[in-house]
């Protein structure tokens, strides 16, 4: 009898290589750099409420920024379109086409309560529509807050922020072209003026001819603006600013709400319906200059000086506009505004 032997083959077990080390000469350390960019609509700090930039995160009170961003994406060319996205805020004159322009917030006039870097600007109820050119954001601080600037409107302010000097060279320059034969050029330059960039400038100038939806309406404006800062020490500044602006407008009041928003037995009245005279018109000159100095004794204490001059030309021709609308829905009773010397208020 043959018997055969079998053993079990037992799993050999490999050692593990350990892993190579690299030299010192192979070792190469990466870097790996990332780097992001804001899209430009959200703010982040504000200084209307507390009159310091501070971050919009840490004030207590309602406070919202349109920035240059959403203002040049917009193609915004009028104050009253910039607030159009801002919750609570609109024109007061939404159909009015003079040179002049005011808001309503949370449904208080605010023409008392317009800011311009934080300081109250011409107290004459409205500021004027060439400011877009220059601005760099609109704050609109809402609410009894406003208070912090004396006495004004319970809904709220609106604080004009404009564009100040760039140590690094600008140059902008841009043609705008559009419905109602609009055609407006504007300029922004910006740099040092010395060496060491202690003093710098900005300059903004702009000028806008156009027609509008209303038969006869026709707007003329142009502005200048030029800025110069100059550092003075590492924690003393002082900036020069100030502006020259002029908007020659076709005056229309609006229509009557017969005819327009309620209904009329005789029909619905054109929007493009013009109820003056096609020779009237309005005039608003505008001229500010001012200083602006700023001392910071350490990171919690810093001292502001502001002073600013500034005045307000509005006239013209004189202009015709209508006052009511007969029993009949037919007839528009008018009347003529003639103002034969200009009004002048100086601040």
């Amino acid at each position: 009898m043959a018997s055969a032997a079998s053993s079990a083959q037992q799993p050999q077990t490999l050692p593990t290589p350990e892993p190579s080390q690299p030299s010192a000469q192979n070792d190469q350390l990466i870097e790996l750099v990332v780097t992001g960019e804001q899209d430009g609509y959200g703010a982040t700090d504000a200084s209307s409420a507390t009159r310091t930039d501070t971050p919009i995160r840490d004030i207590p009170q309602s406070i919202q920024v349109v920035p240059r961003q959403v203002i040049e994406d917009r193609v915004i060319t009028d104050p009253d379109d910039a607030v159009r996205t801002v919750s609570g805020v609109i024109p007061s004159n939404p159909s009015y086409e003079g040179g002049l322009s005011s808001f309503s917030i949370r449904g208080f006039d605010s023409g008392s309560n317009i800011l311009r870097n934080g300081v109250r600007d011409i107290d004459f109820g409205s500021i004027s529509r060439n400011d877009l050119t220059n601005i760099e954001r609109v704050e609109i601080l809402k609410g009894p807050a406003s208070v912090l600037y004396g006495q004004g409107s319970l809904g709220g302010a609106v604080n004009i922020v404009t564009k100040q000097p760039l140590r690094d060279p600008f140059y902008n320059l841009e043609f705008l072209a559009g419905s109602y034969d609009l055609y407006q050029g504007a300029v922004d330059f910006s740099g040092p003026l010395n060496d060491s960039r202690t003093v710098l400038y900005r300059l903004n100038a702009f000028y806008q001819d156009s027609n509008t939806f209303i038969d006869f309406s026709r707007n003329n404006r142009w502005l200048v603006n030029p800025v110069v800062s100059w550092q003075i020490s590492p924690n003393t500044k002082l900036t020069i600013e100030g502006d020259v602006s002029k908007t020659v407008s076709q005056t229309s009041a609006g229509l009557p709400a017969v005819g327009t928003m309620l209904p009329n037995p005789n029909g619905k009245i054109p929007i493009n319906r013009f109820i003056g005279e096609p020779n009237d018109f309005e005039t608003a000159s505008f001229a500010r200059i001012g200083y602006d100095l700023q001392h910071q004794f350490s990171k919690d204490w810093s001292v502001r000086n502001v002073f600013r001059y500034a005045v307000l030309k509005r006239g013209g021709g004189g202009f015709t506009t209508g006052s009511s609308l007969d029993p009949d829905g037919r007839t528009l009773s008018r009347f003529y505004f003639d103002d034969p010397n200009p009004k002048t208020d100086d601040k």
